[in-house]
């Protein structure tokens, strides 16, 4: 519905979704990490399964793909003396700690609950996101 209204409303949507997004998540790790400890077994440095280690790798790999057709939209209204080793690195650092810090908060909570079948669930087993559940 927002691209009705044109280029710079569907900017400025998404500007407003990051921040929410972002306050969520850290409202989330926050009452995750009040609620409690891990369990002895969650802390321990066992090797999970190839198989295991190759979906999560491929999973953080697809979501910083996804983000490719937003960043070649906004590179094309740069100014052409636009350094592209800079850009690169400041989109690639940018994509790399969201998803970082998003998949951790996301293992936190699994980790926080193995009997909840998801992080999800997790979510909405402890109430993390306080009163809005």
């Amino acid at each position: 519905m927002i691209g009705v209204f044109g280029y710079r409303w569907i900017h400025r949507a998404m500007q407003v979704t990051i921040v929410i997004t972002g306050i969520s998540i850290v409202v989330m790790l926050i009452q995750a990490l009040s609620y409690g400890s891990l369990a002895g077994k969650e802390t321990s440095m066992s090797t999970p399964s190839a198989g295991l280690f190759l979906a999560g790798v491929a999973l953080l790999v697809i979501d910083l793909l996804s983000w490719g057709p937003f960043v070649s939209d906004y590179t094309r209204y740069l100014p052409a003396d636009t350094s592209g080793k800079r850009l690169f690195w400041a989109i690639y650092g940018g994509n790399v700690v969201s998803t970082i810090l998003a998949c951790t908060v996301g293992a936190y909570l699994t980790a926080l609950l193995p009997d909840a079948s998801s992080p999800v669930a997790a979510i909405a087993k402890v109430q993390v996101n306080g009163p809005w559940s």
